[in-house]
């Protein structure tokens, strides 16, 4: 899918946000934090201690990055269902409508053929989550593609959630 030219200004405007902040030492966010271990992460096995099989370990690999970065999961234990996720990221976590880079992004799953999906917003609209195909760490979505999927075809709800 090709980027339009206002969704590649959105993602340059984004990335001139965080360079000007690491060039006058302002403090990231916890979500830019997040976002900026995400992106180094990419094509990488998020989940290298394998809780969960590759092709359901998007939850396993979203606990493993918070924990890097804020120092605790989601939840007091490795979450490794989406469901589970998000209620611990309702009632813990805020709840937003707009998509900023390390929001996270999820579509609980509601049942054997409604299985669900989490990521973590990246720049512009894109969205970094666990591949189910490979196991790694890539920029699976954008915002459309994640709602045409989730939201359309599966019936799935669409959240996004912020740690402040």
């Amino acid at each position: 899918m090709i980027p339009t030219i206002l969704q590649l200004q959105l993602k340059i405007l984004q990335l001139k946000v965080l360079i000007a902040k690491a060039q006058f030492h302002i403090p990231m966010t916890k979500m830019e934090q997040l976002y900026t271990a995400a992106v180094a992460k990419r094509g990488t096995d998020v989940s290298p201690r394998d809780l969960a099989d590759d092709s359901v370990a998007c939850a396993e690999s979203v606990n493993a990055l918070c924990k890097s970065v804020m120092g605790e999961y989601i939840s007091p234990q490795n979450i490794l269902s989406t469901m589970e996720m998000y209620k611990q990221l309702n009632f813990y976590w805020k709840k937003v409508t707009v998509p900023t880079p390390g929001a996270i992004i999820i579509s609980p799953t509601e049942s054997a053929t409604k299985i669900g999906h989490v990521g973590i917003c990246g720049l512009g609209d894109t969205i970094m989550a666990n591949d189910s195909r490979s196991g790694l760490w890539l920029e699976t979505y954008t915002q459309k593609s994640w709602h045409m999927y989730f939201e359309k075809k599966l019936g799935l709800k669409v959240a996004l959630f912020i740690k402040e």
